[in-house]
């Protein structure tokens, strides 16, 4: 279920997603791309509530004669949310500190300095 268009939404759903103070998120409702972000949010939810189910699922290996690879799917959907989080944060203009889908903090020194880590 998309979520309510609204200024409330929009700076809550930012403010959440690209882990900034929502005192800081400037996009306003009124924009000729919130649509778009909204779009972005609604996917974001959804892929919210998928990891939430998978982390439920996850205890059978086989529904019927399907077998199931728990792993590769979360792994799946926490990329699409990281891909969609970089989406967000571009398309508003807001620069996230923190992906939550790869637990990447932004505001560590060693991605300032365009360092990669590995661990």
């Amino acid at each position: 279920m998309p979520v309510q268009r609204n200024q409330q939404n929009l700076n809550e759903y930012l403010a959440n997603y690209l882990f900034v103070p929502i005192s800081e998120v400037m996009f306003s409702v009124g924009h000729p791309k919130a649509e778009q972000a909204f779009n972005i949010i609604d996917q974001l939810i959804s892929i919210d509530n998928q990891l939430a189910a998978a982390r439920v699922d996850s205890m059978a290996e086989t529904i019927g004669a399907i077998k199931v690879n728990y792993p590769k799917h979360v792994a799946h959907l926490r990329n699409e949310g990281s891909l969609l989080v970089n989406e967000l944060s571009k398309l508003t203009g807001i620069n996230y500190t923190f992906d939550k889908y790869k637990g990447v903090d932004k505001t560590a020194s060693y991605y300032k300095h365009g360092f990669t880590s590995y661990w």
